[in-house]
């Protein structure tokens, strides 16, 4: 008897302690868990869950439960359900920390699973939040040292599948159709960037688009992977070259730039918010003065003149810039207070 007290206290105060005593209702779910009934076990770990009062492995316990009920939810009702968001962000903060390697495993497994679910369903946000998924995937395992080479899998089996599948349906347009293919290609490349495949198909797309007014910005279409900028539409300034006034050379370039401004807001344009950028970063200034036209444009609404670029108003200025050899450029930058736009060389 002295020896089943002795067991009982220890509980408490013995080496138990390192990994704290179970209560009966995360022992509950400990049992649900086991058996597969992942919506009971969620019900108990819930309740130890409000109460703080959980053991060292209990976020573990708590991630599997979700993770195994998440796949359930995505087998039966696919992966664009709430569930599914709410739970691919909750699990990462339970496994803060872990070092069970076979639940980050699983977890990987799953995460990875539910992402090609979701580049499969053809839509730019669900392949944004498949990204997101890869990359919560590789933190968790390399955190735990556990799935690194799952999560590194996928990522290349999913990015190879889309550039092939963008390259084949956007890297030969029409030239009505090309606009709409730079957009589509570097909405791929935001995601898959680096890749020589899809590199070759934009510089394509961007030679026919020289004297199309289009612009990329981290905000195009207001659907970015970065939070942050998700909903700023940070590019207003579409660009164009003349045609038969882009002009290359070795240590200069001249053209012609048709400027359309869709930000609806008053503008006076400087020579030296017009930049050159490089391959490699390096940037030189526009020396060639803002023509007239592009200092005042009428705003036929208001049948006024007003200095600055009128919305829906757009203009023609020369450009020119002088560098050395060394120098490659890449495109061509406008910018204007916090604003700014790109319009690529593709030379």
């Amino acid at each position: 008897m002295k020896i089943r007290k002795l067991l009982a206290v220890g509980c408490a105060i013995s080496l138990l302690a390192l990994t704290s005593c179970k209560s009966g209702q995360e022992k509950k779910g400990d049992e649900f868990l086991g058996k597969g009934m992942y919506k009971n076990a969620m019900k108990a770990y819930l309740q130890v869950d409000k109460s703080g009062k959980g053991s060292d492995e209990f976020n573990d316990n708590y991630a599997l439960a979700m993770t195994r009920l998440m796949m359930q939810v995505a087998q039966k009702d696919g992966v664009q359900s709430d569930v599914i968001f709410d739970y691919t962000q909750e699990i990462p903060k339970r496994l803060e920390g872990s070092t069970n390697a076979a639940v980050v495993q699983e977890v990987v497994q799953s995460f990875c699973d539910i992402a090609k679910m979701m580049w499969e369903l053809d839509s730019y946000r669900g392949r944004l939040e498949a990204f997101r998924l890869l990359d919560n995937s590789a933190k968790l395992a390399k955190a735990a040292n556990a799935g690194a080479d799952i999560a590194k899998k996928t990522r290349e089996e999913i990015s190879a599948a889309w550039v092939k599948k963008a390259v084949a349906d956007y890297g030969s347009p029409s030239a009505d159709d090309a606009v709409a293919a730079e957009y589509y290609l570097l909405e791929v490349q935001n995601l898959v960037p680096d890749n020589a495949e899809l590199e070759a198909a934009l510089l394509k797309v961007r030679r026919i688009n020289r004297h199309n007014l289009l612009i990329w910005s981290p905000g195009v279409n207001d659907v970015n992977p970065d939070p942050a900028i998700n909903n700023k539409y940070s590019g207003h300034f579409v660009m164009g070259f003349g045609v038969g006034a882009f002009n290359p050379g070795p240590t200069s370039f001249k053209g012609a730039l048709n400027i359309w401004n869709s930000s609806g807001g008053n503008v006076l344009l400087k020579p030296e918010q017009i930049t050159l950028v490089s391959k490699d970063g390096k940037v030189v200034t526009n020396t060639a003065p803002i023509s007239k036209e592009c200092l005042v444009t009428e705003n036929k609404e208001l049948k006024s003149k007003t200095p600055g670029l009128e919305p829906e108003a757009d203009c023609v200025t020369q450009v020119s810039f002088t560098f050395d050899s060394s120098f490659k450029p890449d495109y061509l930058k406008l910018t204007i207070k916090d604003q700014s736009g790109i319009k690529y060389l593709a030379l």
